[in-house]
């Protein structure tokens, strides 16, 4: 194994590109870059920040290259490994695709206990604080991201897309817009993938332009999971929009939506949803979520849980069959204040299309207004007392019990790290060096204690540890 010790500037010259062993960078200083920054090439690398705090890139950490290209070999980086790092990044860019803090492309990358102050601005698509896509059993843990970031698709506070990767107890505080939309908190695209305890926080605004923006995610594609997440910001689309998911539209998918919260104000077009705002074709089960939000669709398909099942999405090519999906919506809570569309307002879940998918509601509960300002009655507040859409009272209470989330729950789970206190020097082979620092409080107890989740491409079998 080869290391490098990062102590100014100009040590970033001595990684290797393209070494033939394992190279440990340990990063002995907080550096500010101030010449041109050209991002480390290599692959095979575990980068420790020691807690320092690296400013002043106008470009990814890591990146093969920077050319236009979209071939993955030509712009991946591979076996990456950042621990322990703070990154300061302003990034302004017009590449076709891919970019973020630390990679663009990473494949089999790693980062952890890892914070980045990043504003990127783009013209294109899979953008990400963190990555614009992870692949390949990639895993993000324990990280937060702070600041704004835009573009035309694919677009999410900590990876732009996912494949077969995993992303867990991590926290999102920064803004997010996406002109064509899937933009979302965590990942505005997800396949194979696994999103577990993260928070998307109530500064991290999602905004996306076109179909598909969630508070955790955007699109989910094939066989996916979000659970125990919480969203706390508001978040507005045009056509399938979420607190947690946009929507889950591919055939063949098997994708989980469990265990999760909306806190947060949820607005769109239409198709609307406090969870997830648009259900098409393949199996998903949406199980034991709160709403706890307003929802609120222009023109038709709002409701506390699913927005509606339709076509958004996934459109089969002509003369091909595709057989209509599964949705399975069971043991979900609504206790927002109101549903309001104009047209098709409803408790659980709204619009239906069972051509698409069958869907199948199991004791949910909905304690809420409805308005639909153009169907029946202008500006009437309307309810409905079909089991279906959610009883209008359970067990004897006769007024509706609303859960909302007080503001103090408006915060983030994982504070930024104190000021260290680390002036001591240790000899190590006859040098005079900083000596690592000790583990703060703040890491400690913070581990991700949820399954490692192992995709295969297909089948989408779950393997727990």
């Amino acid at each position: 194994m080869l290391y490098v010790d990062i102590a100014r500037e100009e040590d970033f010259a001595l990684i290797p590109d393209n070494p033939t062993d394992t190279v440990t960078v340990n990063l002995w200083n907080d550096i500010t870059i101030l010449g041109e920054w050209i991002p480390v090439k290599g692959r095979n690398i575990i980068f420790n920040g020691k807690f320092h705090s690296l400013r002043g890139l106008t470009g990814p950490l890591f990146a093969k290259s920077m050319s236009n290209s979209t071939v993955a070999d030509d712009i991946a980086s591979d076996d990456i490994t950042v621990t322990n790092l703070r990154l300061y990044v302003d990034i302004t860019y017009t590449y076709p695709q891919y970019m973020g803090g630390m990679v663009r492309l990473g494949r089999r990358f790693k980062a952890s206990d890892c914070e980045i102050i990043a504003h990127i601005a783009s013209n294109s698509g899979y953008c990400g604080i963190y990555a614009g896509m992870l692949d390949d059993e990639s895993e993000i843990a324990r990280c937060v991201s702070r600041g704004s970031l835009s573009g035309s698709s694919m677009c999410g506070g900590i990876v732009g897309a996912a494949l077969n990767s995993r992303v867990c107890n991590s926290v999102n505080h920064a803004k997010v817009a996406a002109r064509e939309g899937r933009a979302a908190g965590i990942a505005g695209n997800i396949s194979y993938t696994a999103i577990e305890n993260c928070e998307n926080a109530s500064d991290g605004e999602i905004t996306g332009g076109g179909d598909f923006t969630g508070g955790i995610a955007g699109e989910m594609l094939m066989n996916s999971q979000i659970m125990n997440c919480t969203n706390y910001a508001k978040v507005s689309g045009a056509g399938g929009t979420g607190g947690i998911a946009g929507g889950s539209s591919y055939p063949d998918s098997v994708n989980h939506i469990m265990g999760n919260t909306n806190a947060g104000e949820v607005s769109g077009g239409r198709i609307v949803g406090g969870v997830i705002g648009t259900i098409g074709y393949g199996l998903i089960q949406v199980s034991n979520n709160l709403n706890g939000a307003d929802v609120t669709a222009v023109n038709d398909g709002a409701a506390g849980i699913l927005g509606g099942i339709t076509g958004i999405g996934y459109q089969p090519p002509p003369l091909v069959t595709v057989d209509p999906g599964e949705a399975h919506v069971k043991n979900n809570m609504v206790c927002a204040e109101r549903i309001e569309a104009g047209s098709l307002a409803r408790r659980i879940s709204a619009e239906e299309d069972q051509s698409i998918s069958n869907l199948k509601l199991l004791n949910n509960q909905a304690y809420c207004k409805i308005i639909i300002r153009d169907d029946v009655v202008s500006n009437k507040y309307i309810i409905e007392t079909n089991p279906e859409y959610g009883p209008n009272k359970r067990h004897g209470v006769s007024t509706p019990v609303c859960l909302r989330l007080p503001q103090s729950a408006f915060k983030p789970c994982l504070a930024a790290p104190p000021p260290r206190p680390w002036p001591k020097k240790v000899i190590v082979g006859g040098k005079c060096i900083p000596a690592p620092p000790p583990i703060p409080e703040w890491f400690k107890g913070i581990q991700c204690g949820v399954p490692i989740v192992k995709h295969e491409r297909k089948g989408g079998q779950y393997g727990y540890c």
